[in-house]
């Protein structure tokens, strides 16, 4: 049958792309199904826009800077259109790339449905799959409430033809705080509305009031334990009304309240995949309450990262075609929120690690980063370490500071071998740099 595979993925992100390739290299039958841009969030309306918008707002932080350090009239303009139209054409370009490394794999365009165990229609094309992966992602979620059709979500900000002058931002996860610095350093007035009462919730409590203080510092509002409750259009843009009868009047307001599955097309009740609020079940290799059937990524009920999608992938492929006894390890997965100064973490927070009743020890480093040393701007960074205190082993690490991603990421490969405070303490770092402020603790 020519439109039999041995691996079907429905979807094109991160997650399914990896588990297409790795089955192509295995020597197996592979189709993709997509009926939008290949790439999926992350390169087209996510971490990789995000971040290069987040690239032009460090350049309005360091015209700040500038002047400490001998710099005269460092200020500039912003051009939101030219910035636009490079971003586009870096998209663009990614998406090529993409398309380009799937040689041998077919692409099949359009909403991919299953209408039995092994039977998926795909636009007007009926495939057969010996195995089906599904990757299909999420979207942002909008809360039910009067108006919300005038609000904008993350996907709408890059194709706008001008930055709004001022701007409701409604979520404080790392998507609202992200986007509530981006667009203040490029000029708009921001006002951070969270339900929480603080930004960032489920991370470490020192890293929330840390970010907080950095927001603030910024200039930027934010009201925590406050809910939208209504948008109404106006001749000048909305007004913003919150349940405690609050109103503001701003240009654009833009929802960040998380994502939401996207499972509503594929007909899962035909084949017996079963859900948890509306993610599908999956165990550490990705595969469902179906043999045959996986799931990688947001639309799962692991966590919802790029590289941990990838990994997904990768593991169901094996799974399905080749080491069958590999699985995805979700102990020390690092992330970060990409703001000025970077914030990021891997383990257990404090307050993970005292839930559990771990008897622990918290080693805290503050610090100044020498580039703020000529300014009159003062910032103070901080390492945050929480140790298992019979053992000494190192149970989480926090970090806000510039360039936090990289330090955190590179401490991993330690931490999954059981790594000590004390072997951390008695390494000799870089000076002057960031890493050296973890062997200070």
């Amino acid at each position: 049958m020519n439109d039999a595979y041995d691996l079907v993925v429905i979807g094109a992100g991160s997650g399914g792309l990896a588990a297409a390739r790795r089955a192509h290299q295995l020597g197996k039958r592979v189709a993709i199904a997509e009926q939008e841009a290949i790439g999926g969030t992350c390169v087209n309306r996510g971490c990789i826009p995000t971040k290069l918008m987040i690239h032009a707002a460090d350049f309005a932080k360091q015209q700040d800077l500038a002047s400490s350090y001998g710099w005269v009239n460092p200020e500039g303009l912003f051009d939101w259109p030219a910035f636009k139209d490079a971003l586009h054409a870096h998209v663009e370009s990614l998406r090529q790339r993409q398309i380009q490394d799937l040689e041998g794999i077919d692409i099949l365009r359009g909403q991919a449905t299953f209408l039995e165990a092994h039977r998926l229609q795909v636009g007007d094309q009926i495939v057969y799959a010996r195995y089906v992966l599904i990757a299909v992602g999420a979207h942002p979620r909008l809360p039910e409430i009067e108006g919300i059709e005038y609000a904008l979500t993350s996907r709408d900000l890059f194709d706008l033809d001008q930055l709004p002058q001022s701007v409701l931002v409604a979520g404080g996860g790392y998507i609202g705080v992200e986007f509530s610095q981006i667009l203040h350093r490029l000029g708009s007035q921001v006002l951070l509305v969270d339900t929480e009462p603080h930004v960032l919730d489920g991370f470490d409590l020192d890293l929330q009031t840390g970010v907080e203080q950095i927001l603030a510092a910024d200039g930027i509002q934010v009201l925590d334990q406050a809910r939208l409750s209504r948008l109404e259009k106006t001749r000048t843009g909305l007004v913003a009304t919150l349940a405690d009868g609050r109103s503001f009047s701003v240009d654009q307001v833009l929802c960040a309240l998380g994502r939401l599955s996207n499972l509503q097309n594929l007909a899962l009740d035909r084949v017996a995949v079963s859900t948890d609020q509306g993610k599908i079940v999956v165990d550490p290799q990705g595969r469902t309450t179906v043999d045959h059937i996986f799931a990688v990524g947001d639309c799962t009920t692991q966590l919802r990262l790029t590289p941990v999608a990838k990994a997904e992938g990768e593991v169901a492929a094996e799974a399905m075609f080749g080491d069958r006894s590999v699985q995805v390890n979700y102990r020390w997965v690092p992330s970060a929120v990409f703001i000025h100064p970077e914030v990021a973490t891997v383990g257990l927070s404090e307050e993970e690690a005292r839930q559990e009743q771990q008897e622990i020890d918290i080693h805290y480093n503050s610090f100044s980063p020498l580039e703020y040393a000529l300014s009159d701007e003062s910032l103070e960074a901080f390492i945050k370490v929480v140790v298992h205190r019979p053992d000494q082993m190192i149970l989480g690490v926090h970090l806000i500071a510039p360039r936090a991603a990289d330090v955190i990421q590179a401490l991993v490969p330690g931490l999954r071998k059981g790594l000590t405070i004390s072997e951390l303490q008695n390494t000799i770092g870089i000076h002057p740099s960031v890493g050296e402020e973890l062997f200070a603790l």
